[in-house]
């Protein structure tokens, strides 16, 4: 993901990749060469260059926080890939980081650039589907391998860490309304030598407007698929179905339309508003705060799992 997000931060117009930090040294130079840019072997190497402006953390998600806080302290403005961290105590640090060095937060939830939930999203907020009482989301992810810590809940591998904040965000972002409730079931299971590890969740969601919800997810390792990312939210006055990546249904009490799409530049779009804050001196339009209600909903997902009861997560 680093590669992509610089080559599509390299087709900016006004910016340039400058450095890049990989503790692999194949990728480090491959990266390196394609760019133009300086080959750093720890991510503290790169922070104390002074070649750049800003960052882009993918790191494993555990080792988001203390890189994001050096960063900031250095005066590098921050695009942190989802989750922004692990705990709320390190999510809470990053945004103390990031606030006292005056230096735009932003984090990584991609599924707002895609068209399709752009156009859901308008519809939402100009309330052509009335008002929101259902919100259905799944995510099934399958891969031949992965590296070792997607599947160390220590070093916050699971399912609900990896790809459960994508839902998370967007349900909340789209409803326009924050989660206040959660209650979650998960299986686990090894991977390979490591420990047990949530491979499945199913998540029911309350909303503060009133509004009901599921997020399922799974994410195995038993072959190769394309997967599945899937989204259906009703209202008073009509519904949507969204594939992501692919195509929008809408059917309200005034209209009914498919739209689908051949191409589109997700990622540049979400790197173009990462840049424009940067140049305004604004908040980007997905901040750290967001990045943290996702994190409280994960984490609550978790607790209600290992618990059986419902966790308040009232804002």
């Amino acid at each position: 993901m680093g590669e992509r997000i610089a080559a599509a931060a390299a087709a900016l117009d006004g910016v340039e990749v400058r450095a890049v930090a990989d503790a692999n040294p194949v990728s480090r130079a491959r990266i390196a060469e394609r760019f133009g840019a300086a080959a750093h072997a720890s991510w503290e190497a790169l922070v104390e260059g002074g070649e750049v402006d800003a960052l882009y953390v993918g790191l494993p998600n555990h080792l988001h926080a203390d890189a994001a806080v050096a960063a900031a302290e250095a005066g590098l403005h921050l695009l942190v890939d989802k989750p922004l961290c692990t705990t709320l105590a390190d999510a809470d640090r990053v945004l103390a980081a990031a606030a006292r060095a005056d230096v735009r937060l932003m984090v990584g939830f991609s599924h707002r650039f895609h068209v399709e939930l752009a156009t859901a999203k308008r519809m939402l907020a100009a309330g052509e589907l009335g008002d929101p009482v259902l919100a259905v989301d799944t995510i099934v992810d399958s891969a031949p391998a992965g590296p070792a810590w997607y599947w160390d809940p220590a070093a916050g591998g699971g399912v609900v860490q990896l790809q459960m904040h994508h839902s998370f965000d967007r349900l909340a972002w789209l409803l326009g309304s924050p989660v206040v409730q959660v209650q979650a079931s998960v299986h686990e299971r090894p991977v390979g030598d490591g420990p047990a590890v949530d491979v499945a969740a199913a998540v029911t969601l309350t909303f503060a407007n009133g509004a009901v919800g599921t997020s399922a997810a799974s994410f195995v390792t038993g072959y190769d698929g394309d997967g599945i990312v899937e989204l259906a939210i009703q209202g008073t006055h009509g519904h949507v179905r969204i594939e992501t990546w692919q195509a929008i249904e809408a059917q309200t009490a005034r209209f009914a339309f498919d739209q689908r799409q051949r191409r589109d530049d997700w990622l540049g779009a979400e790197l173009g508003e990462f840049a424009a804050a940067i140049r305004e001196r604004r908040d980007p339009s997905v901040s750290g705060e967001d990045g943290r209600r996702a994190l409280r909903v994960a984490l609550a997902a978790l607790e209600s799992a290992r618990t059986g009861a419902a966790v308040d997560v009232t804002p």
